[in-house]
């Protein structure tokens, strides 16, 4: 387990995990001591009141605020099949 001053800086946690869900390299220990950052910042949060879920979406957050799905085939396949139906509720400009 780390300790306090082995954490993690979240901005660097949300680096590594943005890496991961966009299946890029990412070497296993890097991923294993973000995990454990965030493990440590829940329970320090625990003592202030606060779950889980609150310190997993306020790191995690932004992360997914912009992205639509992973890239997963099946993500991928939804996105293409929205914008194809983004692109046919459009008004057709007249001349």
């Amino acid at each position: 387990m780390m300790r306090q001053t082995e954490i993690m800086d979240i901005s660097e946690v949300r680096r590594i995990f943005k890496r991961v869900v966009r299946e890029e390299p990412t070497p296993l220990d890097v991923v294993q001591a973000a995990r454990e950052s965030v493990q440590t910042m829940c329970q320090e949060a625990a003592q202030y009141g606060l779950t889980t879920a609150d310190i997993v979406k306020g790191v995690l957050h932004p992360v997914f605020e912009k992205s639509r799905g992973c890239n997963c085939s099946g993500c991928k396949v939804r996105r293409d099949d929205t914008a194809e139906e983004q692109l046919l509720d459009m008004p057709t400009p007249v001349a």
